[in-house]
């Protein structure tokens, strides 16, 4: 009699169909088998043949069980990538990071070679095979998503069916080699049984992405259990480690601890207006899924302007007039470096909350703490339950998605395209546009620009030079 196939996980998500082998296929190890991979309904694993028949790879499978055991806090616990880089998809890490290189010394070089080439190890779950080559399957969480990266492209699986998935695999592989093992398998058994065995420190060093260093300088002389609130068999991310994560390449230590401090200092808080608006947002986010991120932002924002209390009476938005209404708190934070302009928190014990960077490179300016308040509503509406489950800092280090989304909702909603198409036409002139602009609906020139040149309007060629001078992208590549 035939061996069993064994079907592990949903065809939206990882899905594993395993068939062990006879020893006439595989020697003497039990672990010979057939393995077929499946990603947001793709094949990724196997081959189909001419009649439409689906055949996994073969091979003994024990090495992948060996890996995942190794991986499972990573796959965890892990969400940023080595070195503070951000590439807006796993197929292009080793580009940025040869972007990066330039001008540094071969030791550097060297080294940032070796951190990547490890973090590869870890979420490629291809590289697992010694001897075989398998076609990339990449995995690193982001928020209560799973992102997999494969040759045929990236897609956001749910995180929690993914993870269930590779476990009940690990299980079915660990089941089939625990007879007769020898000294290498009863290590990896062992490995396999105490993968959940996480410390506290690691727990906050994967999470945070943070050196242990860092982390023993950020908590001082506090209790490193209390300060950091870890809580035992949590093995995610809490508000602390996730702001962390986002800000601690970026400023100072005593500048993360003040960030963390003002966090905690915030206790739960019912927010029912926020929570519907948030759940109908969602909805919403749904029918603009096929649209860039920045333009879903947009979208979004104009969806948002068509619900009461959004819009005042003289036709502006006021953020922070809507955070109010929406129970959000709002605190301001002094911190040294301008890097960060904001940070939104929300989670288990905190929040949400809304801290603003009076010396942040935009929040300073008055124009520049209404669009980095805005920018964070964006991110309450639609990202609490995606990709930043627990917290989002306006110039951290954050997924490229939420953030180009973010990016085009706050312009949005402090001023519409369709505005700065009525006054261009109105006025005709470009210049005296964008000063009418600014002013009317108090924004910044960057983004009055902004909206003007993507309003659809029709300019020369000196019109729009002289729009694409006031835009940051522009002024930061001459």
């Amino acid at each position: 009699m035939g061996e069993t196939l064994h079907s592990i996980g949903r065809p939206q998500g990882l899905q594993f169909d395993l068939k062990w082998l006879g020893r006439s296929d595989g020697g003497d190890s039990p672990a010979y088998g057939s393995l077929t991979a499946w990603a947001a309904g793709k094949l990724i694993w196997g081959e189909t043949k001419d009649e439409g028949q689906v055949t996994g790879v073969e091979w003994f499978w024990d090495d992948l069980l060996d890996r995942l055991a190794y991986s499972w806090r990573y796959l965890l616990l892990e969400e940023a990538y080595p070195l503070g880089l951000l590439p807006a998809a796993p197929q292009l890490l080793r580009i940025v990071l040869r972007e990066r290189r330039i001008g540094a010394s071969e030791e550097m070089i060297n080294a940032e070679d070796n951190s990547v080439f490890a973090f590869e190890e870890i979420h490629d779950l291809s590289r697992a095979i010694e001897g075989a080559t398998l076609p990339r399957l990449f995995l690193i969480r982001e928020g209560t998503f799973m992102l997999v990266a494969t040759s045929l492209g990236v897609d956001r699986v749910v995180f929690s069916a993914a993870i269930e998935a590779l476990e009940k695999l690990g299980d079915k592989i660990a089941e089939r080699i625990k007879e007769g093992a020898d000294g290498r398998t009863k290590a990896i058994l062992k490995a396999w049984q105490d993968k959940r065995n996480i410390s506290d420190a690691d727990q906050v060093e994967i999470a945070s992405g943070l050196p242990k260093s860092t982390i023993g300088a950020i908590t001082k002389g506090d209790d490193f259990k209390t300060f950091w609130e870890v809580t035992a068999a949590q093995y995610e991310a809490n508000e602390l480690m996730a702001a962390a994560r986002m800000v601690g390449r970026l400023v100072s230590n005593d500048d993360t601890r003040t960030m963390l401090s003002s966090i905690k200092s915030v206790q739960k808080i019912d927010t029912p207006v926020l929570n519907k608006l948030s759940s109908e947002a969602i909805l919403a986010l749904e029918n603009y899924n096929s649209q860039m991120p920045h333009e879903q932002g947009r979208l979004l924002a104009e969806w948002l302007r068509s619900k009461p209390n959004i819009v005042a009476k003289d036709g502006l938005v006021y953020p922070e007039r809507i955070l109010n209404n929406w129970n959000v708190s709002l605190r301001e934070i002094e911190l040294h470096s301008q890097n960060i302009d904001a940070l939104c928190a929300w989670g288990i014990k905190h929040g949400p909350t809304v801290l603003l960077n009076k010396n942040g490179r935009l929040s300073h300016y008055p124009t520049g703490r209404r669009s980095s308040l805005a920018h964070e509503m964006c991110h309450l509406l639609v990202d609490r339950k995606g990709s930043l489950p627990v917290a989002e800092v306006f110039g951290g280090e954050v997924p490229k998605v939420p953030e180009q989304r973010a990016n085009g909702f706050g312009a949005e909603l402090l001023l519409p395209r369709a505005s700065a198409l009525t006054t261009f036409v109105k006025v005709g002139d470009a210049e005296k546009a964008l000063e009418q602009l600014a002013k009317s609906y108090n924004v910044s020139f960057e983004i009055a620009a902004w909206q003007l040149l993507n309003s659809g309007a029709e300019f020369s060629t000196s019109q729009r030079q002289l729009l694409l001078k006031h835009t940051y992208r522009y002024n930061a590549a001459a």
